[in-house]
């Protein structure tokens, strides 16, 4: 069987690529106390990414060796994502006392329905908790990706000189990092949903934790492009939201007014309508919060906007605030580039988590 799940590895470093940067980030200590190690974040050539995934090896294995070099990075084992719109991830229910080849070929089966040729595809299985309906059978966790969409990643890890160790699914890293911005809420009530949105350039991830679980998962292509191309007209800069920036940008008072406008026109309407689409899917008809992450949540404001426009508390995702930081970690930096980090941070904390998620 070809093992791709998480597991806890010694020295990861996890690995995210997107098509605005390439993020590292390693941590350590435990679960209730996770520390960082080190962080870095490299801008990502023209063209080597495509729907998070490399599209030029040579041009994404550059661009990394010169990141690994300026995190001093000598960990070689690293986690990755797969996108949650490339895998198949279904919970089924085995007899128990089934053997792993047993469990195995009878994850196979329900595998074929979604990929008929399995020659190209990789599987992998966990055993969940017993089931209560059902005293004589065992839940089973089946995931399986076709390893194409992956090829050329790892092929950029290896020609890098790393080691790939864990690949992941992204809602999955997402739900561990969601975990820790939960922990951080004065008041968050049990039995109301905690939304996580992460808003990229060319793509939206979205999950929904309820109680500990992800109850909810979509992932979708996201024109947030052309909101940071508009935005970049209307404050005539050439360089919006640089990777190196350690503060909010302003924004001039005589252009705020169109600057809301344009986050009103070209993202709240995609936030509102997955919101609508999570109520009429689920019993729940409220969140208790919202945390957005990724390039856009960068531009100022946008968690007032959202907040003020759907009535739901929203904040800039920052999983790192209850977190232990050495001296040589700015962090100033990693504070404000913190909801770029998100999901390399949800990978990151599979080794000290130990495998929750």
């Amino acid at each position: 069987m070809s093992s791709w799940l998480p597991f806890r590895s010694a020295n990861t470093v996890a690995v995210d690529f997107s098509v605005s940067s390439i993020a590292l980030l390693a941590l350590s200590g435990s679960q209730k106390k996770p520390k960082v190690k080190y962080f870095a974040l490299g801008a990502t050539p023209a063209g080597s990414i495509k729907d998070n995934m490399v599209a030029d090896v040579s041009l994404a294995s550059a661009a990394l060796k010169e990141l690994l070099k300026t995190a001093k990075c000598k960990d070689k084992a690293v986690a990755i994502a797969a996108l949650g719109t490339n895998v198949v991830v279904k919970e089924i229910l085995m007899d128990k006392g089934l053997n792993e080849e047993e469990i195995e070929s009878a994850a196979w089966v329900e595998v074929i329905k979604q990929f008929p040729d399995i020659s190209k595809v990789s599987l992998d299985f966990d055993l969940l908790d017993d089931s209560p309906k059902h005293p004589n059978k065992q839940s089973v966790l089946i995931a399986a990706y076709r390893n194409d969409h992956l090829q050329k990643t790892l092929k950029t890890l290896t020609d890098s000189g790393l080691k790939p160790h864990i690949i992941d699914i992204s809602y999955y890293a997402m739900a561990r990092a969601c975990d820790i911005l939960i922990r951080q809420l004065p008041k968050h009530q049990a039995g109301r949903p905690v939304g996580l949105i992460n808003l990229g350039k060319e793509w939206t991830k979205k999950v929904v934790i309820l109680d500990g679980k992800v109850v909810h998962q979509y992932d979708h292509t996201f024109s947030g492009e052309q909101l940071l191309s508009r935005m970049k007209t209307l404050l005539k800069v050439t360089d919006l939201l640089p990777l190196n920036e350690t503060k909010p940008m302003n924004i001039p008072k005589k252009k705020l007014t169109d600057y809301t406008k344009l986050i009103k026109t070209l993202l709240l309407p995609q936030i509102e309508r997955y919101i609508n689409f999570f109520y009429t899917t689920t019993e729940s008809k409220s969140f208790d919060h919202l945390f957005l992450s990724g390039d856009c949540a960068l531009l100022p404001h946008i968690d007032k906007i959202i907040t003020e426009s759907c009535g739901i508390p929203t904040s800039v995702a920052n999983p790192f605030l209850s977190m232990t930081l050495p001296k040589t970690i700015d962090k100033t930096l990693l504070y404000h580039q913190a909801p770029r980090l998100l999901e390399s941070c949800g990978l990151a904390l599979h080794e000290v988590y130990h495998g929750a998620y």
